[in-house]
């Protein structure tokens, strides 16, 4: 039996994991609480936290079992419920005490329905026999006193599910939208049809409407074309056709995917383009694809075995290493050797000494523990670590090892407040002086010099700054000026960087990065607006990261490699062998491959780069 992957190095401190909120609050926590406490933390979120329906229906879940937990969770009162008359201190925390172990029990018997079965016989196997409800014979039942209030009638309503009440399940399913995507909610009303001539006819009706009338397996479908779609001639044979409602949409579209895409840009325009006021006022998130597959394609560092946690400490010198508590092993194990050939990938491509990824031992990482609301990452520079969220956080490692490296050169100048570099307004002359390559960076990132028709030189606006602007007028963010920031813009462009290195050498490393191009909205008049630089702008930034360096390496705050990346890489795997033997440990590291490419990633918490906060605590 394998040992559990535990956290390794010194430990960081402040993680969410180390609080009883992340296993959900137990009566033993409640016990500990005085009056005020328990009025505030004893809720069911805090006991029962609201699951990833969506991750349940992906991981496998049948939708209408995913539905029936969420109906359960949601029935359940908020909070304790005490009766209108007067009780006693120690009847109160009785009160407080029944309702969070029926919390926990029920969250524990909803989370073993797996089946249409399972729900039907829900009602019996955890609400009759375990007394919570007294029979009264027939379908009379009675709730025990003690629980009145916490099973009330909401709860009651959704606990006992016949065989009609869980195929309707089907119906509020799509009425609501559960657990569709941000896609699928956009078009949830289309449907993409094929059109063949010899299966369609034209008739006008009486009413002088045209009615499209298709025959399909089991009958005929009508639809209602209108306009210059009413006309048979402009329409081609074994095409498909987009239908919203039983109208007509569009027509002669060579695939399904073609259909759809055109009707997720249609919706992306009508909500950019709507006049209510209280649209206006909430602003969407940006939301990039959700890594299903990582894919990497390199040299093998790791010696064909699983990477532990040692090898960070050994290899990169990192200063601790930590786990969100609701990682198996197979998530962790996954993260290591993810995070490993990334940060692996990062040294290479840019061409530093392995231990400047952790800045000589300054950094940390952590691999789900340190979640922040939405955030796929983020970067902590009171603590100097980089948290990847277990669900989400791949591809956003480059991202956040940005926002370090900004954190570590305002460090290396002696810059003293809390900022970063490219945050800090209030440093002395001669503390930019020190490394004017970063200061011409960050210039390079908002304006650009062009020559106007009478041959004089402008400094105007980067493409990428105004697209970051309007990013702040489209998207949701917890700060003024969120996308236009230049710790957030350095860090997009950083992201970048490294993608197109990769890209030079022919590479590809999905945990690393995979969002740097992924920056981009629909404008009001249906055009695209991007938050990432591109073109000739993009060539000059690259350049200047170039510069900026080689200027790093040549003041010392960052090293060039002089020994190779492998070289340091065996003599990892060879000492951590020969450390697991001299200790006779019952773990074994085989000397074949292990095929992480096919993991998902799904299995592993809007985005890394979409709700960036510059604060004291993270950078997001």
């Amino acid at each position: 039996m394998s040992q559990k992957i535990e956290d390794y190095g010194e430990k960081i401190g402040g993680a969410k994991k180390d609080l009883w909120k992340q296993r959900g609050l137990m009566v033993s926590d409640f016990k500990k609480m005085n009056d005020r406490e328990s009025e505030k933390y004893v809720t069911k979120d805090n006991i029962w936290q609201k699951p990833d329906y969506m991750q349940l229906v992906q991981d496998g879940l049948d939708i209408k079992v995913a539905y029936f937990r969420k109906l359960v969770r949601d029935a359940l009162p908020r909070k304790p419920v005490f009766s209108y008359y007067a009780i006693t201190e120690e009847e109160k925390r009785a009160v407080v005490v029944r309702y969070i172990e029926f919390v926990r029990a029920l969250k524990e018997a909803v989370e073993q329905c797996e089946s249409k079965y399972d729900v039907r016989m829900f009602f019996n196997t955890f609400f009759v026999r375990n007394s919570y409800i007294l029979s009264g014979g027939g379908r009379y039942y009675k709730v025990n006193d003690d629980y009145q209030g916490i099973i009330n009638k909401k709860l009651l309503k959704v606990i006992d599910v016949d065989e009609y009440q869980y195929e309707h399940y089907s119906s509020e399913i799509r009425k609501k939208r559960f657990c569709y995507s941000e896609t699928d909610k956009l078009i949830a009303d289309y449907k993409v049809v094929y059109y063949e001539t010899d299966k369609t006819e034209f008739k006008v009706l009486e009413s002088g409407k045209v009615r499209m009338e298709m025959t399909v397996p089991g009958g005929v479908v009508y639809y209602y074309p209108k306009g210059t779609f009413a006309e048979s001639k402009n329409w081609t044979d074994a095409t498909y056709v987009l239908i919203n409602n039983r109208d007509v949409v569009a027509n002669n579209f060579e695939s399904i995917a073609e259909a759809r895409e055109f009707a997720i840009n249609k919706e992306k325009a009508a909500l950019a383009q709507q006049d209510n006021p209280e649209n206006k006022k909430r602003k969407t998130k940006f939301v990039p694809e959700q890594l299903k597959l990582v894919t990497r394609i390199g040299p093998e560092y790791n010696g064909g075995r699983k990477i532990t946690g040692q090898d960070y400490l050994n290899v990169f010198r990192v200063r601790g290493g930590e786990f969100g508590n609701w990682m198996t092993d197979k998530d962790r194990q996954a993260s290591l050797d993810f995070g490993y050939d990334a940060f692996c990938d990062l040294a290479d491509v840019l061409d530093i000494a392995i231990a400047d990824i952790s800045f000589n031992g300054k950094l940390a990482i952590a691999f789900g523990a340190r979640g922040s609301g939405n955030a796929r990452a983020h970067y902590e520079p009171d603590l100097k670590v980089i948290n990847l969220t277990k669900l989400k956080g791949a591809g956003s490692l480059a991202h956040e090892w940005g926002h370090a490296l900004d954190d570590y050169i305002s460090e290396a100048l002696g810059v003293t407040t809390t900022k970063l570099f490219s945050e800090t307004r209030l440093i002395t002359e001669e503390q930019r002086s020190l490394l004017p390559e970063f200061s011409e960076l960050l210039h390079n990132l908002k304006y650009k010099t062009i020559l106007t028709e009478d041959g004089k030189e402008k400094t105007v606006k980067t493409d990428f700054l105004k697209g970051s602007i309007k990013f702040d007028s489209c998207h949701s963010k917890q700060e003024n000026g969120y996308w236009q920031s230049r710790p957030e813009m350095f860090a997009r462009a950083f992201d970048c960087y490294v993608s197109d290195k990769l890209k030079e050498l022919n590479r590809r490393s999905d945990y690393l990065t995979a969002h740097a191009n992924c920056y981009k909205t629909f404008d009001t008049d249906g055009s695209i607006i991007y938050a990432y630089p591109r073109g000739e702008e993009r060539k000059q930034i690259n350049e200047s990261f170039d510069i900026l360096f080689d200027a790093l390496k040549n003041k010392r705050i960052l090293h060039k490699k002089t020994t190779s990346t492998d070289r340091v890489l065996s003599e990892s795997t060879d000492r951590v062998l020969s450390e697991q033997k001299k200790e006779k440990d019952s773990i074994s590291f085989p000397r074949q491959k292990t095929d992480y490419s096919s993991y998902n990633q799904l299995s592993l918490e809007d985005v890394f780069g979409s709700d960036f906060v510059v604060g004291k605590n993270k950078i997001i």
